[in-house]
């Protein structure tokens, strides 16, 4: 039996079923995925028999914005069936329980993040192929790449050995910062109006708010993020943020969010390179179909394959929107949206 229900009422048994397969430590994840850190409740598609969890997919709750328009999306996740059960249930079942969200109307829009092997299986279901996931890297100050020979990043940097001097930009010829950089605190990001900011026209973005960044981020126990403030040089206001993870010279960067009427996504990133000095290496990924990925390539960031799968979507045909869901270009998706 299919049942829709919230998680954190069936939180042991979630937590067994999880264990049961191997998983000993999702009992230490449980509360950042499913608790109310200040997110809509996710859904929990679940199947019993015998009196116990056999399988389970979960649909956590998302916004997005294509322009003026607000949509409820859903982003599937946790996707397990009890290996005893595969035969009489299996996934396909839990997964055209999730599509239902969308034929029924409650959400716009379901996404995945899939493999190369589940990506296949996606499609065949009626998903669509939204792109691939590729890293972009930029260097500044080249001679600090020694400090990375024995570090995990060694094979992501090892193109840049062989790669044209241009790609490597010396610190001599890095610009004075056009947008000053602040580190935002929590109390701090109630006062920054980043529900009105601009988006730019067409590119379907991810929830920009200030409830968002604090309960993804901000209070998110396995990845101390920062989240920094690119101030407006005109009015003194902030008028963009990034979210970031540093480490031994290395910036990643998980989330990006911009008034479009003074500066892109990939103009505040470069700003970031150009005007933080607590990175030479800087890291975003990005799906290789979008225009934000051509605007970073523009900018000298270098891209190359991150993941074998990527991201695929359902929405219903007869959807406003759905002309600009199938434009694989339009969606402007960074690397914190899928972490969930």
């Amino acid at each position: 039996m299919l049942e829709k229900g919230d998680p954190r009422l069936y939180r042991e048994e979630v937590i067994a079923l999880f264990e049961r397969h191997g998983n000993r430590r999702f009992r230490e994840r449980f509360d950042c995925y499913y608790s109310n850190y200040g997110q809509d409740t996710s859904w929990l598609l679940r199947s019993r028999g015998s009196g116990r969890l056999l399988g389970l997919c979960s649909v956590v709750p998302r916004k997005f914005r294509c322009g003026s328009a607000v949509l409820k999306g859903g982003v599937l996740g946790n996707l397990l069936v009890d290996r005893e059960s595969r035969k009489t249930l299996g996934a396909l079942n839990l997964v055209y329980a999730a599509k239902s969200l969308v034929i029924r109307k409650e959400i716009d829009v379901l996404l995945g993040i899939t493999n190369s092997q589940s990506r296949q299986l996606a499609l065949r279901l009626g998903f669509h192929f939204l792109g691939f996931w590729d890293i972009h890297v930029r260097v500044f100050r080249p001679s600090e790449l020694l400090r990375f020979s024995f570090s995990r990043l060694a094979s992501l940097l090892k193109p840049f050995l062989d790669w044209p001097a241009r790609h490597i930009i010396p610190e001599s010829t890095t610009r004075t910062k056009d947008f000053p950089i602040m580190e935002l605190r929590q109390n701090e990001l109630s006062d920054i109006p980043i529900e009105t900011w601009a988006s730019s026209d067409g590119s379907i973005v991810a929830e920009r708010s200030v409830a968002y960044l604090r309960w993804r981020f901000l209070k998110n126990p396995f990845r101390q993020c920062r989240v920094l403030g690119l101030v407006d040089p005109r009015s003194g206001k902030v008028c963009g943020h990034l979210v970031v993870t540093s480490g031994s010279g290395v910036v990643r960067i998980w989330d990006c969010c911009t008034d479009s009427r003074r500066l892109s996504e990939a103009q505040a990133i470069l700003n970031l390179c150009r005007g933080w000095r607590q990175g030479s290496v800087f890291c975003i990924a990005t799906l290789r179909s979008s225009t934000f990925s051509e605007e970073l390539q523009h900018m000298g960031f270098v891209r190359f394959p991150y993941f074998s799968g990527g991201v695929v979507g359902f929405w219903r045909p007869d959807h406003p929107l759905a002309k600009q869901f199938n434009k694989t270009s339009a969606w402007n998706l960074f690397p914190g949206f899928k972490d969930v």
